[in-house]
């Protein structure tokens, strides 16, 4: 289960309430004994059943593709920060392609910027001030 950050987290977990039932020897004989042991069961119903839960939605295929696929944008794009655009074309392929990052990244969970979003800022900083006849050193080699 994941928390509110997206750190998973096991609010009760079957196996640790069994380890503690044994570490300090609760007798099943008590009433927090008993409680402990209905809480373990019902820890691992709920285990189980988030288990099934989320083999019937395919929700883990899907998230791991979407994570593939993202690797493969930021591989291209990285590819495409190695040549600086010389014309608007270029500028308009640098443009879609940050807009690719941001969906890729966002798609796949990654959280704030990836380094190759920032590189093609940059050099779309720079082509458009170079396109538009003012001096376009490229800023991503001075940060």
């Amino acid at each position: 289960m994941k928390d509110a950050q997206g750190n998973y987290c096991d609010i009760y977990c079957s196996r640790n309430i069994r380890a503690n039932l044994i570490l300090w020897e609760i007798s099943g004989r008590t009433t927090e004994g008993r409680r402990l042991h209905r809480l373990a069961r019902l820890a691992k119903q709920y285990e189980m059943a988030e288990a099934a839960a989320l083999e019937q939605s395919g929700y883990d295929e899907r998230g791991s593709e979407a994570h593939v696929i993202a690797e493969e944008v930021l591989d291209l794009a990285a590819a495409l920060t190695k040549v600086e655009p010389q014309t608007s074309a270029g500028v308009l392929v640098y443009a879609r392609a940050l807009a690719m990052i941001a969906d890729a990244a966002r798609a796949a969970g990654y959280g704030g910027t990836v380094k190759q979003e920032k590189d093609l800022s940059c050099g779309l900083a720079a082509a458009l001030l170079r396109i538009g006849g003012q001096r376009g050193d490229s800023p991503r080699h001075s940060a």
